[in-house]
């Protein structure tokens, strides 16, 4: 380059600097100067043409390019400063996606024990409901089983009192035998022989037992036994016009028919008796 000196500068850029001018600015056609010739040398002849021009020129080297601020090359971390933002929010994203898959992964955990205790609360209701119906369906076959008992109970209880009293029947029936042969008799004995009676009758109605109407009464094959037949036009046909023993009934039920006579209509006259003998 000719004319010019070039200056390192602490940037490491090259600026050129210009041709120091001689003391006299009327040599225009003279020999350069030694320093001027001696540029492309040593290091140092640069430096000493530099300072030679700053004292031509009365103050510093006007013709120094000045290096715009900022349009030199970056200073340090300039460059490396968005590298590290983009670096951090990469880092940054990849966190919330770890956080966002953590919370996903946690969510359908959640779901899935969410799932898993309806199942188990479903299980638990349906065995419950289970239970429950067993328990009503026990409690029904045990209030029928304690009716059951109930009703055998009482039928063994019935059963048990009507044996009872069909083997007292026969005392009462020879203790009637012996108040009826004693006719009007006021004697102590047959007044004592009465009041066993009435006991004894009083005994049988408490516990259910009361005698069957006969006397009088239609012939009822349920409650009375036939042991004879009498032809009479007194009664009406079929009606009981005996007693021969008492019957007795035990809670509505039969315990002992009635030995009866019943009453029959006599026959009437063969047909046509009465015109043939008036005929004759």
């Amino acid at each position: 380059m000719t004319g010019e000196a070039v200056t390192n500068t602490p940037g490491g850029a090259g600026h050129p600097v210009p041709e120091a001018r001689g003391a006299a600015a009327g040599e225009s056609g003279g020999e350069p100067r030694a320093g001027t010739a001696a540029a492309g040398g040593a290091p140092g002849g640069s430096l000493e043409v530099e300072a030679a021009g700053r004292d031509a020129a009365g103050g510093p080297a006007a013709g120094l390019d000045a290096v715009p601020e900022g349009s030199g090359e970056s200073g340090p971390g300039s460059a490396g400063e968005p590298a590290g933002d983009l670096g951090a929010a990469e880092a940054a994203l990849a966190d919330a996606r770890r956080q966002l898959d953590q919370a996903r992964a946690e969510a359908e955990a959640a779901r899935a024990e969410a799932a898993a205790a309806r199942a188990e609360a479903e299980a638990a209701r349906r065995q419950a409901q289970e239970t429950l119906d067993q328990l009503r369906r026990l409690q029904a076959d045990f209030t029928n089983y304690r009716r059951r008992m109930m009703e055998e109970q009482s039928r063994w209880r019935q059963e048990a009192e009507a044996e009872l009293a069909r083997a007292l029947l026969p005392v009462v029936d020879n203790l009637e035998r012996a108040l009826a042969a004693a006719g009007e008799d006021d004697h102590p004995v047959v007044q004592g022989v009465a009041m066993v009676h009435r006991q004894f009758l009083e005994v049988l109605r408490q516990a259910g037992v009361e005698p069957i109407a006969a006397q009088g009464q239609p012939f009822d094959p349920y409650r009375h036994e036939a042991v004879a037949r009498e032809e009479t036009a007194e009664h009406p046909d079929g009606t009981v016009i005996e007693v021969f023993r008492k019957g007795y009934l035990y809670r509505g039920r039969t315990l002992r028919p009635a030995m009866v006579k019943v009453a029959v209509a006599p026959p009437g006259p063969a047909p046509g008796a009465g015109t043939a003998g008036s005929s004759g």
